[in-house]
């Protein structure tokens, strides 16, 4: 089911209500749905394709997105272990304080002062 235009607020329950986020992305820009998930408590499985293995961190769960069967086996696991679920979280939410937006801004305005580009 496709969901657009949902606010914030129900968009952080959705993730924190879910079994998982899967990604079989055959190529991913940044991958901010797996961030946001993560630091949602939502455990996010993930291919190993484009930016998506750092979004999720040396933890993260990453899978080759051809490969069904690993796809199966990974989701099945994380829905009925839940020691592995509980861990897949906490790991998730370790990854996300690694990222914010303020952080983001400083590197990307540092990135404009550094090439010229004046800021304001």
């Amino acid at each position: 089911k496709h969901l657009s235009g949902v606010p914030d607020a129900q968009l952080a329950h959705l993730y924190h209500e879910a079994g998982a986020l899967l990604t079989p992305s055959l190529y991913e820009g940044f991958g901010l749905p797996a961030l946001e998930a993560q630091h949602c408590g939502c455990p996010a499985v993930v291919s190993d394709r484009g930016s998506l293995p750092e979004i999720v961190g040396e933890k993260g769960l990453t899978i080759d997105p051809g490969d069904s069967d690993r796809w199966v086996e990974v989701v099945a696991h994380l829905l009925s272990d839940k020691e592995f679920r509980v861990a897949t979280i906490e790991n998730g939410y370790e990854q996300a304080k690694r990222f914010s937006w303020s952080d983001t801004a400083s590197k990307t305005l540092a990135l404009y002062l550094g090439s010229g580009v004046e800021a304001g």
